[in-house]
């Protein structure tokens, strides 16, 4: 089995200084690609105290979400090489421009030329870089220890140059209730009940996204290479390795400028994908204005390709510790209206037992209840439809 996670780097505050005169500063990322849809947000830089919402779509047809942005709308947005090819981006959406490269040339220059109005901005041209490929894993030094997600890249062009290296990843994981019932309380006929069958759905699957910047340099590694090098951990405790985990991981080779531009960023408190960074002179942005001296913000690397690895982890080979329900509230005898408020206010029926009475002819009645969202995964964000490159692939789950 094989995986790789996450590193939850140390995001601060940080309210961006404009210039005195409160000019919106561009900011610009995407990176031109070679043979594959390429897509870039343009947007004006805003204060932590805006409320704006955008929602865009990425190339794998995942949705996100991100608040406080202002799209820039309506730009005439263009790829060009030294070559003199030109390729223009379509406006999918507020800010999102798009549009579908063929293969690149590796001894041309690319650069993204944008305008806005009457302003034009453009990234320096870059010639594509190739990325080689890659390999993770995992390992757990001891029972109580986190998990180290570990990367190794493949054989570089040039062994003997430093190589640098930018990372993402979306994560899937199933979920499974942490209580487990077949009893219920009919409020129809107003009565307790066992069912046959499971009640609520016993798997389901939630989404993440990384959200902070990857980057790595092989100054340390004498053939230009990762052997193994930690990109992330995952705590034991964390939900998402308790059963079964996919990390889609993308690596990219880039150039010692944008690792500079990426390193930077990140030192700001800056996430990936982020919209807030430290004053223009701080960060070593490759995109200008020609038409004036307005700064912008952004780094639009060029690659020759990007590679991507789809790894598994299976939460029963490794020690986690698995949050167990909470514990059940017992109720004896309850009378109706206890029944009936109890399901509205949102608990649910663990179990029931019905005794006799050893003081009397009666019976007596015990209840355990648990808050239902402890029974129901779909009240924390779980969808039960499983995605088709999520196990098992044959249908059959192993508890």
């Amino acid at each position: 089995m094989v995986s790789v996670f996450m590193l939850t780097g140390c995001v601060e505050e940080f309210e961006p200084e404009l210039p005195d005169n409160g000019t919106k500063l561009l900011v610009v990322s995407g990176t031109i690609t070679s043979d594959t849809q390429n897509t870039f947000l343009l947007t004006w830089s805003t204060s932590l105290n805006s409320s704006m919402v955008q929602t865009y779509t990425d190339k794998f047809n995942n949705s996100y979400t991100i608040t406080n942005i202002d799209p820039v709308m309506s730009a005439n947005v263009y790829v060009r090489g030294s070559d003199g090819s030109e390729y223009s981006c379509k406006e999918i959406a507020d800010g999102v421009y798009q549009c579908i490269l063929p293969k690149l040339k590796e001894d041309v220059g690319y650069h993204l030329d944008i305008k806005i109005g009457n302003s034009a901005y453009e990234s320096t041209p870059e010639k594509p870089i190739r990325t080689p490929e890659l390999d993770f894993t995992y390992v757990q030094e001891d029972s109580l220890s986190d998990i180290d997600f570990l990367v190794t890249t493949g054989a570089p062009d040039d062994p003997d140059q430093v190589n640098y290296f930018i990372w993402d990843y979306d994560e899937t994981w199933e979920v499974r209730p942490r209580a487990h019932t077949r009893s219920y309380f009919d409020t129809l006929r107003v009565e307790l009940k066992w069912s046959p069958d499971p009640i609520y759905p016993e798997h389901g699957w939630k989404f993440g996204r990384n959200r902070d910047i990857l980057i790595g340099s092989t100054v340390h590694y004498p053939d230009g290479r990762f052997h193994k090098y930690k990109l992330y951990d995952i705590p034991r405790t964390d939900e998402r390795i308790f059963w079964n985990y996919c990390s889609n991981l993308t690596q990219r080779a880039i150039s010692k400028a944008e690792y500079e531009y990426h390193q930077a960023t990140h030192q700001a408190g800056w996430e990936m994908g982020g919209l807030f960074t430290p004053q223009p002179s701080a960060l070593p942005s490759n995109i200008h204005c020609t038409t004036s001296s307005r700064k912008a913000i952004g780094y639009i690397g060029c690659a020759m390709n990007t590679v991507t690895l789809r790894g598994y982890l299976d939460g029963k080979t490794i020690s986690r510790k698995v949050k167990e329900h909470a514990p059940a509230d017992k109720v004896i005898n309850p009378l109706r209206e206890e029944y009936l408020a109890r399901v509205r206010n949102g608990w649910a029926v663990l179990d029931f037992l019905k005794l006799q009475d050893a003081n009397g002819p009666g019976t007596n009645i015990y209840v355990w209840w648990v808050p239902v969202y402890e029974v129901d995964i779909r009240l924390e964000g779980a969808t039960i439809e499983r995605p088709w490159y999520m196990p098992p692939f044959d249908g059959v789950f192993d508890d």
